[in-house]
């Protein structure tokens, strides 16, 4: 099977295809503590997407294609949302762990920011005090940063297929094939 090929599907074009087809299907499921317990956060592919497309279309405006974006969130629904938004921007997330109140969790995500030439950092509103301390800090790249749990970033009709994008740009899309 070859990308381009109508058997080929992408991440970003089963998802979509998904959102379309089962929207009120669970896309994922965040179970919370032990399993026993049964605490758990649900998302639908029609809420995955909206808020992919949303994040996506806000990302598409400040970032060049293949840019790098620095997730800043704990584990959970919010995490998903914004790894999926990376991939429906044409972005690679780089997922860090939030840096906490130490000097050595600041650094680390500091050097992990540098390293990989973050373009824009995605959090959620409770680990934005730490990022906000964490970028405040001398040696922290100057980033952009967005706050994802607070509504949309952007409209969702705003979004643009990268793999459209790239085709108008002439750039061969890269592709990711996800079995049925």
């Amino acid at each position: 099977m070859r990308a381009g090929s109508p058997e080929f599907e992408g991440m970003v074009g089963r998802l979509r295809r998904h959102a379309d087809e089962l929207p009120d299907r669970d896309a994922v499921l965040f179970f919370r503590g032990a399993a026993q317990d049964h605490a758990h956060e649900r998302l639908d592919y029609a809420g995955l997407d909206r808020a992919a497309r949303s994040t996506a279309a806000w990302l598409q405006s400040r970032c060049r294609p293949d840019d790098r974006v620095l997730l800043l969130h704990p584990q959970g629904l919010d995490l998903v949302k914004s790894f999926v938004a990376c991939l429906y921007a044409g972005l690679a997330p780089v997922v860090v762990p939030v840096p906490g109140g130490h000097a050595h969790q600041a650094e680390r995500t500091a050097r992990i920011a540098v390293d990989c030439a973050a373009s824009v950092v995605l959090t959620d509103s409770v680990s934005l005090p730490d990022v906000q301390a964490w970028l405040d800090l001398p040696g922290t790249p100057a980033v952009e940063y967005a706050v994802t749990d607070e509504g949309d970033l952007a409209p969702a009709e705003n979004w643009t297929d990268p793999g459209v994008l790239s085709r108008r740009r002439g750039i061969p899309a890269i592709h990711l094939r996800i079995d049925k």
